[in-house]
């Protein structure tokens, strides 16, 4: 239909924060809305995204996060530890907690920050096939960790459209939403809390909206489906994989969001 009520896109606006289909239906209905000229409720005047709060607020209290566990090296059978960045100079941007540790984790995952660049060096995330859980999406918002100094996070100023249209950054995630929602016993305590981890700013990273929606998205599905068909050949036996991500950090990386609160970034154009 070509009548759009402001009413719907507002609702779509809001959800659209946290839920991609709503993105992807908010698009759809742009190009009706722009076509009859009204642009004001589609495009802010420069990227919006509230943090929020979570459903139970007292799991994001700094001393909630003593009990999460992370990446756990030995989930394979073996040891895969963290990898060990031996370069000095890279090595000395690496962000520490307000308690001074160099990694944060968070359930089944941990992220090793990068304060100049204020986005992830790299993420680790332990998938479970055999346990993992395809429970719908609970309303979450991205959120800042705590733990961290803001100032080595890339917040929401970032991300969204910019005013004249040409650029959209999506919050890619780093470990996506799906990898460590996964439990053994279905505790869907745990299974919320590991998906409302998902979303700290820590793990999400500028991508191109292109890039997010296809190519990222993409290789996130395969990584996935692969774990659920190596579970179909084991046969019942646990079908796990431990999944290191990472952008591609260049000097050369285009800046962006010069006159945006905390900018301008360096956008990586490689993951």
């Amino acid at each position: 239909s070509s009548d759009v009520c402001s009413s719907d896109l507002r609702t779509l606006q809001q959800a659209a924060v946290t839920d991609d289909d709503a993105m992807r239906a908010l698009r759809r209905m742009v190009g009706t809305t722009r076509s009859r000229g009204d642009r004001s409720m589609i495009e802010p005047e420069e990227p919006v995204a509230p943090e929020g709060t979570a459903l139970d607020v007292s799991r994001f209290q700094t001393a909630a996060y003593r009990k999460t566990a992370g990446y756990d090296e030995k989930f394979l059978g073996g040891k895969i530890p963290l990898p060990k960045v031996r370069d000095r100079k890279l090595a000395s941007q690496i962000a520490e907690t307000r308690d001074r540790k160099k990694q944060l984790d968070y359930t089944h995952f941990s992220v090793v920050m990068h304060k100049q660049r204020r986005v992830a060096l790299f993420t680790a995330v332990n998938i479970d096939g055999a346990s993992r859980s395809a429970k719908k999406r609970t309303s979450v918002r991205w959120r800042a960790d705590p733990r961290m100094d803001e100032k080595y996070q890339t917040l929401a100023d970032v991300y969204g459209e910019s005013a004249n249209g040409r650029v959209q950054l999506d919050r890619g995630h780093l470990v996506r939403r799906l990898d460590p929602v996964w439990e053994p016993n279905g505790n869907d305590d745990l299974l919320e809390q590991a998906e409302e981890d998902t979303f700290h700013y820590t793990n999400a990273a500028p991508q191109e909206h292109g890039f997010n929606d296809k190519t990222w998205g993409n290789l996130e599905d395969y990584v996935l489906s692969y774990a659920e068909g190596l579970l179909q050949r084991v046969k019942g036996r646990h079908a796990r994989l431990s999944v290191f991500t990472g952008p591609v950090l260049r000097d050369d990386d285009r800046e962006y969001g010069f006159g945006l609160r905390g900018g301008p970034w360096r956008i990586p154009n490689s993951f």
